[in-house]
Formats: structure tokens, sequence, C-alpha cells
């Protein structure tokens, strides 16, 4: 089955939604943080990226199945290609790494300090997503005052 679709004038791209749940992602990550709970910070910045890439396929209208396959799909279209900076690649690949600690290995410790640093990583990634989606008119305008542009 097919994972994307040819991307014409005439299409509407949506990629709010996901671009929404990278930030509600961020502030997860950020209260669990606070909370002590450095693993499960940890993994909820790395989701933060996951819809972040999901928000750079939608401009294709590609959707992988599972996340490995969005990061790779959007390491392909996006983060190879230098659409998004090169730096952000090593960093989104840490992420998943330090997820994968936290949750597949109990034992895996995940320090407060691993998980401010990922939670800083995911932000950095989610914030050059939204510069390029905006850049690329995926995204309306944002006024001086801090609302959309109308």
């Amino acid at each position: 089955m097919a994972t994307y679709q040819s991307v014409t004038s005439e299409d509407r791209i949506d990629v709010v939604p996901y671009l929404d749940r990278a930030k509600a992602s961020l502030r997860a990550a950020a209260a669990l943080r606070t909370a002590s709970l450095p693993a499960d910070a940890a993994t909820r910045a790395h989701q933060a990226c996951v819809h972040a890439e999901r928000a750079l396929l939608a401009t294709e209208k590609r959707s992988p199945q599972d996340l490995r396959g969005v990061h790779r799909m959007a390491t392909l279209h996006f983060l190879q290609t230098g659409q998004i900076p090169r730096e952000h690649l090593a960093a989104v690949e840490k992420l998943a790494v330090l997820r994968a600690r936290a949750d597949d290995l109990p034992a895996g410790a995940v320090t407060a300090e691993d998980a401010g640093e990922a939670l800083e990583c995911a932000a950095a990634f989610v914030a050059a997503v939204e510069e390029w989606l905006a850049a690329n008119g995926f995204l309306a305008p944002v006024a001086s005052d801090g609302g959309a542009a109308r």
C-alpha cells in the first residue's frame, strides 16, 4: 500500500494538528521533567519530534505507519536534503535512542540532565519545523501581536 500521493496546487495541506500535538508533547515533557519523571519526559520530548516530522511529511501527503517509518522518511526528504538544518538529524536520533532506553530498559536510567537536554533538542527541532512550514506557506503568517494575520 502506498504511503503517499502526488501533491498538486489544488490540495489543501493541514499541518496544524501535527504541530499542535508536537507542542502539547513538549508541554507534557516539561511537566514530567518538573515532576521528577525524567524517563517519561524524554519519551514525550521524542514524541514531539515525531509529531513535527509527521507535519513535514503531511506536506507531501506521506503518512508512514510507525514512528521509525516516520523518522526514516522525514530524514530522507527533509533532514538529509538540508531543508531542515542537519544538526537536528543527530539530535532527533539521539532522542530516539534515549526513548528506547527509557521505554524498553527498566534499568536504563534516564537522568534529569538527560531529560533537560531532550527537551531542549526537541523544542529546537519543533521550532525549526515550524519555521520551515511557515516559510513554505503551510502555516498562516503570525502577526506581530502574536495572533495569526488575517
